[in-house]
């Protein structure tokens, strides 16, 4: 079994600590031969914190599945923007007034000293602080995400803006201030598409836990789909099981009763 694990919202607690509850989940569920794969929209500069915690390197899909490395951190797949597209969405960022975080590779950062600031001290890791159309003009970029609290005016335009200029995209949140943009066809769903095949195992032989929107594709494509009771009213609507939330050890609970004997 291919196990596919979010990180915020599932595998931390509301403090973004990893538990040692779950931590020991984990190692179990290993030793007992299962596949681990993170599954973030996070980059691994923005996890390494976390990942330092756990006593074995898992699979990592990266970037919402736009990055994807394997436990020894040796690149297996990316997406990224095409120079001209991440342009475009840049300067509608700015056009809009919205904060913003952006994603390059194993590397995270900000232009925002606030976004900057706020991300840091979740991740423990500095990222870059430059402007996004200089990151953009030295190096591949795999996500933008604007920063903005959902259904107000200013995301309201700029969603209506980004969709008339580069219908492909489909932005998705990942909290009621993130609205996370990648490539067409990035998902998470890919991520299990891509390690599945990658590992030679049939996607009915994969599980995908998670608690937000853009955990839903990732329960599409998975065999099993579990979504913490902390989750957003569209994950657990998604997916087919529920477990206790990520306060309550929720995911090493589940673990415990449908996969380590």
């Amino acid at each position: 079994m291919i196990v596919f694990i979010d990180v915020d919202g599932t595998l931390l607690d509301s403090s973004h600590r990893l538990r040692r509850h779950t931590a020991e989940a984990l190692v179990r569920a290993k030793d007992c031969g299962h596949s681990i794969v993170i599954c973030s929209g996070r980059c691994y500069d923005g996890m390494k914190a976390v990942l330092d915690e756990l006593p074995f390197s898992p699979y990592l899909a990266t970037l919402n599945g736009a990055y994807i490395l394997s436990p020894q951190l040796e690149l297996i797949a990316e997406r990224p923007f095409a120079k001209e597209d991440a342009l475009l969405i840049a300067h509608m960022i700015s056009k809009h007034g919205l904060g913003h975080l952006y994603f390059a590779g194993r590397a995270w950062g900000s232009g925002i000293e606030r976004d900057w600031e706020h991300e840091a001290a979740i991740v423990h890791n500095e990222g870059l602080h430059l402007p996004l159309e200089e990151v953009i003009a030295l190096r591949p970029v795999h996500k933008i995400l604007p920063v903005c609290p959902q259904g107000t005016d200013k995301a309201t335009a700029f969603l209506a803006e980004l969709h008339e200029a580069l219908p492909a995209l489909s932005p998705i949140t990942s909290s009621p201030i993130y609205i996370e943009i990648n490539m067409p066809g990035v998902s998470k769903g890919l991520a299990v598409e891509t390690l599945a095949a990658h590992l030679g195992v049939a996607r009915s032989d994969t599980v995908a836990i998670g608690d937000w929107d853009n955990d839903i594709p990732m329960f599409r494509a998975a065999g099993r789909s579990v979504c913490l009771s902390n989750g957003s009213p569209a994950a657990l609507a998604a997916a087919g099981e529920k477990a206790a939330s990520n306060d309550e050890d929720g995911l090493a609970l589940w673990l415990e009763e449908n996969l380590i004997r």
